[in-house]
């Protein structure tokens, strides 16, 4: 039921008591919450660091394996991004060179036409 301004310290002065009980009944559900929440970021947490720990070991595993099929086929690292090199360094030259062959057919239709 609404509460007369008029009437509001009269109600406060008799229910402080009750009014204290709910405010108390809040702050223990708040708290309860608080604890629940605080458990589930520490479970979130710890589900974290193992999936990080497991990456990292996965990773690890990774390198080794790609070390061990590189050794098997007698390619170092250093040979591999040697290659690497070479086929961007080749990739490069290609592009220049369809460039400049488009550049050339464009520049031999315009002095036929």
């Amino acid at each position: 039921a609404p509460l007369p301004h008029a009437k509001l310290t009269e109600h406060l002065e008799e229910c402080t008591q009750a009014h204290l009980m709910l405010l108390m009944r809040r702050l223990l559900e708040q708290q309860d919450q608080i604890k629940q929440l605080c458990s589930k970021v520490a479970n979130l947490e710890a589900q974290n660091q193992e999936l990080v720990s497991q990456r990292e070991r996965d990773l690890k595993a990774h390198a080794l394996q790609r070390e061990s099929d590189l050794n098997s086929h007698g390619l170092s690292t250093a040979q591999v991004a040697g290659l690497e090199t070479k086929v961007a360094a080749l990739e490069k030259r290609l592009a220049q060179e369809a460039k400049d062959l488009k550049k050339a057919l464009d520049e031999g239709h315009g002095k036929s036409h």
